[in-house]
This record gives structure tokens, C-alpha cells and sequence, in this order.
């Protein structure tokens, strides 16, 4: 009988100190598993910074090259920008040859810009500053 009681009891100490160390290491690594890239949040603002060019090249289409185009233009029924629901968009826009907007995902913290060219790049350091500035006016 006091046998069989030390053997559940050391089995029951192994185990609790196999859940405690369980618990230490999932602690310790969650933000590692959180703040990873997930390719498709990058790839719904990417799509959606995409859109808002293509109606402004419908806009320029109408008007001209020369107007000036932003998120609430492209927004408009007649050029189709229908913004998803997890991403921030902001900055000026601009003509065709020095348009800029910025985006985010509400669930990440990167900030990818389309600039001149249609091209979309991660912004880092003092551009991810003071594009979170500009966003937060």
C-alpha cells in the first residue's frame, strides 16, 4: 500500500513539474508565434493598396494624370475601391507620378507603402514613424 501511494505520488510531483516548465516554455516563446509574418495579412493590404491604384488609374482615365487622387476618390461608386475590413489606409495619394499611400493590417503591426510605379514596399525605422504619425493626425 505505501508503495503503490509513492508511486502516484512522485508520478503526480512529475507531472506537475512537467506542466509548470510546459507552461514556462509556451510563456517565454508566445510572442515569437505572434509577431511571426503571416503571408496573408501582407498579401490583404498589399491587394487592397493594389486596388486603390488601379481606381485611380481609372479616375486619371476620366480626368487626367495631373489631378490628384487619394483613398476617398478611389472610394467613389464610379471607380470601385471597396476597403477591406482589417485594413487602414492612409497618406495624400497624388498624380501619377507621385502618388503615395500607406497601409496596415489592424492585425499586424507592419506598414507597406505604394509609391511611384505601383510599388509596394515594407516600410521600416523612421519611415514606419512617421507614417504612424500621419495616421494617428
Amino acid at each position: 500500500m505505501f508503495l503503490k501511494k509513492m508511486a502516484f505520488g512522485g508520478a503526480g510531483f512529475t507531472c506537475g513539474v512537467l506542466i509548470f516548465v510546459g507552461m514556462f516554455f509556451v510563456s517565454n516563446n508566445y510572442s515569437f508565434y505572434t509577431n511571426r509574418p503571416n503571408p496573408a495579412i501582407a498579401a490583404d493590404v498589399k491587394s487592397n493598396l493594389h486596388y486603390i491604384y488601379l481606381a485611380c488609374k481609372a479616375y486619371w482615365a476620366e480626368t487626367q494624370a495631373t489631378n490628384p487622387c487619394n483613398v476617398d476618390i478611389a472610394s467613389l461608386s464610379a471607380y470601385g475601391y471597396i476597403p477591406s475590413s482589417n485594413v487602414v489606409v492612409w497618406g495624400g495619394g497624388g498624380t501619377t507620378s507621385d502618388f503615395r499611400i500607406n497601409g496596415k493590417s489592424r492585425l499586424s503591426n507592419k506598414v507597406y507603402q505604394l509609391g511611384p510605379g505601383e510599388i509596394i514596399r515594407e516600410l521600416e525605422n523612421k519611415e514606419l514613424e512617421s507614417a504612424m504619425a500621419a495616421m494617428n493626425k
